[in-house]
């Protein structure tokens, strides 16, 4: 890692001091249940499903100083489904985050830089590409308890596959672009509890898999065939604003593991006043290495 990490403070422009790393990995695994996956505003459209999800990351954190640190992890995670298999699927990728506290102390307040890469395969194929993402954030400790945040994160996913379905419009319904901030709090309810809230508002390109709809294909910007929720049912890319509520709690079972549970309301506004409605609940269990 020397090579590397001279590199970077030879780019920032910052001297470090010495630096040290650590091998890191962790993994996540549990249940997640989503009321409305097609995204489809009418009930006819509407379908629900419980997947067991399997998440993996592992690599270095170099800590630079007092101040910096680097870290570099390759990812993995997987899905399985109980009703619509195509939905399955495996990621794999790789992340990179800078991070920098601007003072000393456990209240001092920090910025954070990432980027990451990830190889999207499902068992629908046209579901298959990559996505990119980067991302700065800022945070701090206020007092014992409460650890605040801000998060803004750009994302842009490709498609492997454009099937086209009508003349004169796209069928790469999965290559999309959005923005998104993110507010946070997480509150140490006690040494074992600790229990998080945050808000999200999402703008980009969403995708809803309905029966032919008249209504969404006037305002869509790619339509494709997608079987995965029936033989006669189209993926449409609208562009839409989505608010996301979040609420959760975390339980440490030990110094490495915990048991956590989520919950989480989508609520997005399509062009042409194509809406729908989400609700995600998470139940995992986490263990750091």
């Amino acid at each position: 890692m020397k090579v590397p990490v001279a590199l970077l403070l030879l780019i920032l422009g910052w001297h470090a001091g010495p630096a040290r790393s650590e091998w890191i990995a962790d993994v996540e695994t549990g249940f997640v249940h989503e009321s409305n996956l097609s995204h489809g505003q009418l009930q006819q459209d509407i379908k629900s499903d419980t997947a067991l999800e399997v998440a993996a990351s592992a690599g270095q954190h170099v800590v630079l100083g007092d101040y910096n640190s680097l870290s570099v992890t390759g990812n993995a995670k997987g899905a399985a489904y109980n009703r619509y298999h195509g939905l399955n699927h495996l990621d794999l990728g790789m992340a990179l985050a800078f991070k920098t506290k601007l003072g000393l102390g456990p209240a001092a307040p920090w910025w954070r830089a990432a980027g990451s890469a990830t190889r999207l395969d499902y068992q629908n194929e046209v579901r298959d590409g990559w996505l990119y993402t980067v991302g700065s954030g800022v945070g701090k400790r206020i007092g014992e308890s409460w650890n605040v945040r801000g998060d803004y994160t750009y994302e842009r996913r490709t498609a492997n596959r454009d099937t086209s379905v009508a003349p004169g419009i796209s069928g790469a319904v999965f290559d999309q672009r959005s923005q998104s901030i993110q507010v946070n709090a997480d509150y140490a309810y006690s040494e074992a509890i600790a229990i998080s809230a945050a808000y999200t508002r999402r703008v980009g390109d969403v995708v809803a898999t309905t029966l032919r709809n008249y209504e969404i294909f006037e305002y869509s910007t790619a339509v494709a065939s997608d079987p995965v929720f029936g033989a006669d049912t189209f993926a449409y890319k609208l562009r839409a604003i989505t608010h996301v509520f979040f609420i959760g709690a975390s339980r440490a079972l030990n110094a490495h593991s915990s048991l956590n549970l989520g919950f989480e309301r989508q609520i997005s506004h399509g062009t042409g006043d194509n809406n729908y409605y989400n609700n995600v609940v998470r139940l995992a269990l986490a263990y750091s290495f």
